[in-house]
């Protein structure tokens, strides 16, 4: 063989060699330091995980219940397949009666968890290495008078953590502060323990500097700004009727849009809202609200699709979204393999969908499941199905 033929081979087998070794370390050096960035919309603060350093695994949490049975119930921890919808079951915890809504905030690696049955909100530590969940205490929301049914709740980035009392007399919002260290918390003290409200508020949602709370006996939505620096809410705007007995909400990824499930018996329905960035004022989107089956009551509010699950009609209707107006057009619906579909959630990247399908009203059979679907332009194909516990309801994710 020529030498110099030789020699430049050899140079050119060096180079590619050592460029791929710079790609490499490229890669993971990008990959090293990224931090988590905000998900899904109940979860107000993006961070990292209590070990200090990013996940690229996804976990959900489930709620797990007997309504109204007076005993501690649970909360089930999955970690999501990386290469496909599929979940397994790490652990389940115990919490108290009622667990109905739970947040996870990213911020400072703490679940919440919002007993309705004993007007208590437990709080756990997630390490995302160990796959793990520690308590962090347990507090009592304080109301106006009676006792509090705390329903659903929110997170904002400047630690404060609003709780919605569902108590049909005495309906409030509770205001608490988060230790950013261990995560407990602590309820404001008098006269901002929590602001009233007259009606029966039952879902709560964040966007900003602004909460948006459902009004289920008045069928209208009451809006708040967020006092970043002491926490306190002040009520503002005209609050704007939705359809009725609204439950859950949530707002667009964009932040520009908010979306409503209303779960009334003869007519479900999704109703539609742009949202003002600067003042966060609501304003009704024409054309809704949209046909959504009965006792419509989950929803899953993703950049390009809706979803919303219909208890009393055992269907998950399907929306599409108009990106610029915020506007919903119906795309079918696709039928759940239980009767009784309760809150729905999708994956981060929005490829997935998973479903809290109970085989009666009240979730004390043991054919209670999570639906598992895949997501393909706006459409659902079921891919199984997993135990989740007796009485699966509310989702929460962390990545």
């Amino acid at each position: 063989m020529d030498p110099c033929r030789w020699q430049v081979s050899l140079g050119v087998r060096f180079t590619f060699a050592l460029l791929s070794i710079l790609w490499i370390v490229g890669c993971a050096g990008s990959n090293s330091g990224s931090g988590l960035s905000t998900g899904k919309t109940n979860d107000e603060s993006g961070g990292v995980s209590s070990s200090g350093s990013s996940s690229s695994a996804e976990f959900i949490f489930v709620t797990s219940l007997v309504e109204s049975a007076g005993a501690n119930e649970n909360v089930l921890l999955f970690e999501k397949s990386s290469s496909s919808c599929s979940l397994t079951l790490l652990n389940t915890y115990t919490v108290g009666p009622d667990p109905y809504d739970l947040v996870y905030h990213r911020g400072t690696a703490t679940l919440y968890v919002a007993n309705s049955g004993n007007a208590s909100i437990d709080a756990f530590r997630f390490n995302t290495t160990t796959k793990t969940l520690t308590s962090a205490g347990t507090i009592t929301q304080v109301g106006p008078t009676g006792t509090p049914l705390p329903f659903m709740m929110a997170v904002h980035s400047s630690g404060y953590l609003y709780s919605v009392d569902g108590n049909a007399t005495t309906s409030s919002i509770g205001q608490f502060l988060q230790n950013t260290s261990t995560g407990a918390l602590t309820q404001l003290t008098n006269p901002n323990q929590y602001v009233t409200s007259a009606g029966r508020l039952w879902f709560i949602a964040l966007a900003g500097n602004h909460i948006y709370a459902n009004d289920y006996s008045n069928n209208v939505i009451r809006q708040y700004n967020v006092n970043t620096g002491t926490g306190v809410l002040t009520a503002f705007g005209t609050p704007q009727a939705t359809g009725t007995q609204p439950w859950s909400m949530f707002v667009h990824p964009s932040g520009n849009f908010v979306y409503v499930a209303n779960s009334a018996a003869g007519g479900g329905s999704v109703s539609q809202y742009t949202r003002d960035t600067g003042t966060g004022q609501l304003s009704v989107i024409a054309g809704g609200p949209h046909a959504a089956g009965n006792n419509t009551i989950g929803l899953a509010v993703g950049t390009s699709h809706v979803f919303a699950s219909a208890t009393g009609s055992g269907r998950i209707y399907q929306f599409n979204v108009n990106t610029s107006t915020g506007a919903l057009t119906a795309n079918g619906f696709t039928s759940t393999v239980r009767t009784n579909p309760y809150g729905i959630m999708l994956s981060k990247n929005e490829d997935c969908l998973y479903a809290a399908e109970l085989d009666g009203t009240n979730g004390a059979s043991a054919n209670d499941e999570i639906g598992i679907y895949s997501v393909s332009g706006g459409t659902l194909t079921r891919q199984g199905a997993i135990s989740g516990g007796v009485g699966p309801r509310f989702f929460a994710l962390a990545y």
